[in-house]
């Protein structure tokens, strides 16, 4: 089995098995703090740049029943190794909100945001270690997405994220996919 397939076989394990343990508990929360871990892609307007891993953290504020506001820090290391071989990270800080279909142990929500990033990466030929091209760039970020939460407990929650950001600058995609665990109180 490859790490992909066990990546699904986990996720399936978490959305299925944690809801059951808790069942009969009242999930709301005011604050809850927030880290994890995924996968990335970095597209350009030329097109693919990389993919790599991405790490994400982060608190979250919920003012209404429905309503949240989020600060995350997050960012992506990609590669590629082709035609070209492309080397860069990038990173954001964004401030979301979040508007949650229901407050109990399996919570959906659709998520919007706008921030600034930072972002670094270099070209260069596969046989060579010379770099042809260095690039580095910032500006503001605008980000789109959806995710659920699901509480392992009144406390803890796992949080699969699904995240489409927009970067000035860069004429830029970011797409990623993460796994964040959560502690709320």
């Amino acid at each position: 089995m490859g790490m992909r397939q066990r990546f699904l076989v986990l996720i399936f394990l978490v959305l299925v098995l944690f809801p059951l343990t808790s069942l009969s508990q009242d999930f709301g929360y005011k604050g809850a703090a927030f880290g994890g871990a995924g996968y990335g892609r970095f597209a350009e307007d030329e097109g693919l740049l990389g993919t790599g891993l991405t790490y994400r953290a982060g608190a979250e504020w919920r003012f209404s029943r429905r309503g949240a506001l989020e600060g995350e820090l997050y960012g992506i290391h990609f590669t590629r190794k082709d035609y070209f071989r492309v080397n860069g990270d990038t990173q954001f800080v964004l401030a979301n909100a979040l508007f949650y279909f229901s407050r109990s142990n399996i919570q959906p929500y659709l998520k919007g945001g706008i921030g600034l990033h930072s972002s670094r990466y270099s070209f260069s030929w596969p046989s060579s270690s010379s770099t042809l091209y260095d690039r580095s760039t910032s500006g503001v970020a605008v980000g789109f997405g959806a995710g659920v939460k699901v509480f392992v407990n009144r406390r803890w929650s796992v949080n699969p994220d699904f995240r489409i950001i927009g970067a000035e600058g860069l004429y830029s995609l970011f797409g990623y996919f993460s796994v964040c665990a959560g502690y709320h109180w």
